[in-house]
């Protein structure tokens, strides 16, 4: 159910907590398939545009081999991320790209304060 946070055996509660941290509530996520160095992940009633920054984030990690996000159909399906690692665990890495968006949307956050002062 979109809104509540949910525990996986799979160390899915790290990366729930920090999208939390940035949508302000805690998204479904769908595990559909997960190795050491895959993972595909869904994101249950999102838009694809937090699919889209968070690959964009990714593709720019050296130890990314592969980073999409697709949406089958943008009226009946959620976003799919999915995601190749040459060596460190893809789970983890997502998790970090999760970090980078957060960190710069507070720096975008912040700038627009300033701007707003002026």
């Amino acid at each position: 159910m979109p809104g509540q946070k949910r525990e996986s055996e799979d160390g899915g509660r790290l990366l729930y907590k920090r999208i939390g941290i940035i949508a302000g509530v805690f998204m479904e996520l769908k595990i559909r398939k997960q190795e050491a160095h895959y993972l595909e992940i869904e994101l249950v009633g999102e838009d694809i545009a937090f699919a889209e920054s968070i690959k964009e984030i990714l593709i720019e990690n050296k130890d990314v081999e592969f980073a999409s996000a697709t949406l089958e159909h943008p009226q009946v399906a959620s976003p799919l991320i999915v995601l190749r690692t040459k060596s460190k665990n893809a789970l983890e890495l997502l998790a970090d790209a999760v970090d980078q968006l957060k960190e710069s949307a507070d720096e975008f956050k912040a700038a627009l304060k300033t701007a707003k002062k002026k």
